[in-house]
């Protein structure tokens, strides 16, 4: 129980990371325009 527990929160901190990765190059694109 505890080791899908971990890796849940694992994937969720990887999601939200590449999430805000994603907007930091989107935000990158934008400011080059």
């Amino acid at each position: 129980m505890k080791q899908i527990n971990k890796e849940r929160k694992a994937y969720i901190r990887n999601r939200s990371g590449a999430k805000n990765f994603i907007l930091k190059q989107a935000t990158e694109l934008h400011s080059e325009n």
